[in-house]
C-alpha cells in the first residue's frame, strides 16, 4: 500500500500539508510518494494499483491526479467515475438543499440586469467575488450601482465572477468533514473593520464546536459534491442561521490542525486505508 500525494507547487503552506500527511503515513507504515507536477515524466508516470491511496494536495494538480487514477485506487471521491468530472457547486447544493446566501452565479455587464439582480438579492450593499482566490482576495462589498459597474470593468474577462446578497454575518466557521462527520472546526475571529473575517494570509482562528445542525450541514455540503472530504465554510448572521459559502476541496487543513491539535492528516489517512480494504473485499465478493 502506498500514499501518493500530488501537487502543483512547494510553498510553505504545500509543504506542511505534505510533511503532515508523510508523517501520518510513516506512524502506519504506509510508504509515502511525494510527486511534484512540474518533476514527473508524464511518459513513465507511476503505476497505480488496487490498495493503493490518492490524494489531490492542491487544486493546480488535478491534471496530474486524473492520470493516476484507476478503479480500485482509494481517493475521496465518492468513486472512480466521479473522480474524473468536477461537480459545480450552486447548482448541486440548491439541489440537494443546502443553505447558502442567494446568489447570482454569472454577473453581467448589462445596467438593466444588475440592478434586477441587485433587487433579487435584497438591494445594496452586495458581494462581488471573484472565484479561485482566497483568504477574501476579490471579495467586495459593493454600496452602489456606480461602483458594481466599474468593478465589473476592471476584471479581466477570463475571471469568473458571482454576486450574492450581503450578510452581516457575525460568524464564519471551516468545518474539516472526512467521510460522514465533522471531525474537527474552527472559527475565524474578524480583526479591525473588515467585514471579511478570513482575509490576510494569517487569518486568526481559534477551535469552536458548533450544532448538531451546522455540523449536518457541513457534511450534505461535501455529499452534495460527491465528495468524502473537504473543508467546509459557513457563515452566521445576528439570528444565528448559517449558511455555506463554499466546500474546498482539497483544502488547507492545516489551519485547523495547528489550532486544535487535531491529527486530521493522520484521520485522513486512516480513512483512505479504510476504503482501500473495503474496495479490495468488494472486488473479491
Amino acid at each position: 500500500m502506498k500514499f501518493f500525494a500530488v501537487s502543483r507547487e512547494r510553498g510553505a503552506d504545500n509543504r506542511k500539508r505534505v510533511d503532515a500527511l508523510a508523517q501520518a503515513c510513516n506512524q502506519r507504515e504506509v510508504e509515502f510518494v511525494d510527486l511534484l507536477i512540474n518533476e514527473v515524466d508524464f511518459l513513465d508516470l507511476p503505476k497505480l494499483g488496487p490498495g493503493d491511496l490518492l490524494y489531490q494536495v492542491d487544486r493546480g494538480a488535478m491534471v496530474l491526479e486524473r492520470m493516476l487514477i484507476r478503479p480500485g485506487v482509494a481517493t475521496f471521491y465518492k468513486d472512480f467515475h466521479r473522480a474524473l468530472f468536477q461537480q459545480v457547486q450552486l447548482p448541486s447544493f440548491a439541489h440537494h438543499g443546502v443553505p447558502m446566501p442567494k446568489t447570482i452565479p454569472f454577473v453581467t455587464n448589462d445596467q438593466s440586469l444588475l440592478e434586477k439582480y441587485v433587487a433579487e438579492l435584497g438591494g445594496f450593499p452586495v458581494i462581488l467575488k471573484v472565484l479561485g482566490l482566497s483568504h477574501g482576495a476579490g471579495v467586495h462589498k459593493v454600496e452602489t450601482i456606480t461602483d458594481l459597474i466599474e468593478k465589473l470593468a476592471d476584471l479581466s474577462s477570463d475571471q469568473r465572477v458571482i454576486m450574492r446578497e450581503f450578510i452581516d454575518q457575525q460568524q464564519h466557521a471551516r468545518l474539516i468533514v472526512i467521510g460522514d462527520r465533522v471531525v474537527d472546526s474552527i472559527e475565524y475571529q474578524a480583526t479591525g473593520e473588515d467585514f471579511r473575517t478570513n482575509a490576510g494570509d494569517i487569518p486568526s482562528v481559534r477551535s469552536k464546536k458548533f450544532s448538531p445542525e451546522v455540523e449536518a450541514t457541513a457534511v450534505k455540503a461535501v455529499r452534495a459534491l460527491e465528495l468524502e472530504f473537504g473543508g467546509v465554510d459557513i457563515m452566521f448572521d445576528a439570528d444565528g442561521n448559517h449558511y455555506v459559502l463554499e466546500t474546498n476541496f482539497p483544502c488547507y487543513f492545516m489551519r485547523a490542525q495547528e489550532a486544535t491539535g487535531t491529527d486530521i492528516a493522520g484521520l485522513m489517512v486512516e480513512y483512505l486505508m479504510e476504503k482501500s480494504q473495503k474496495l479490495q473485499q468488494d472486488k473479491e465478493i
